[in-house]
């Protein structure tokens, strides 16, 4: 697979930047900030920036997972991403069955902890479902279920000590 080059990850930088400054609620809206600061870019170019950037469309609006207290693919968790602060977004979870784990967060904030937890690619976690305030975390068996429940009870612990 071919390296990412400097112009790449320039653009992407100033996405970042973009969407932390601006209000973004379509794509389109993007192509004319990066061209005012000498990006060539198309709608699908900037598409395929933001997938790749594990950008969410939350609330109406373009959010960075930076943002939210965890960054893809980098931190103490690299393989799935830093959730330690966006791991003490889970106010209370509860069992729903062997097969459910329901996560409470604060309003509008379950879509972010949602793609925190996908981004981590754990293996007892099947899937997610994020509403408002609530995610709804399948899991393979109890077992796993069980031991989800203690990696989201530790890394709120850790999240209170740093």
């Amino acid at each position: 697979m071919p390296a990412k080059s400097d112009a790449w990850e320039s653009r992407q930088g100033a996405i970042r930047d973009i969407l932390e400054q601006s209000v973004i609620t379509k794509q389109a809206d993007i192509v004319p900030m990066l061209e005012a600061r000498g990006f060539a870019v198309t709608q699908s170019s900037v598409s395929r920036d933001l997938a790749d950037m594990g950008v969410a469309k939350i609330a109406g609006r373009y959010v960075s997972s930076v943002g939210f207290g965890f960054a893809v693919g980098s931190g103490p968790l690299a393989k799935g991403g830093d959730l330690l602060e966006t791991s003490a977004l889970v106010g209370r979870a509860t069992p729903a069955g062997p097969h459910l784990l329901v996560l409470h967060t604060p309003a509008g904030r379950a879509a972010a902890l949602a793609l925190a937890i996908d981004h981590a690619a754990w293996p007892e976690v099947v899937g997610t479902v994020a509403g408002d305030d609530t995610v709804f975390v399948a899991t393979p068996s109890r077992q796993d279920q069980v031991a989800l429940e203690a990696r989201l009870a530790g890394l709120r612990q850790e999240s209170i000590h740093v």
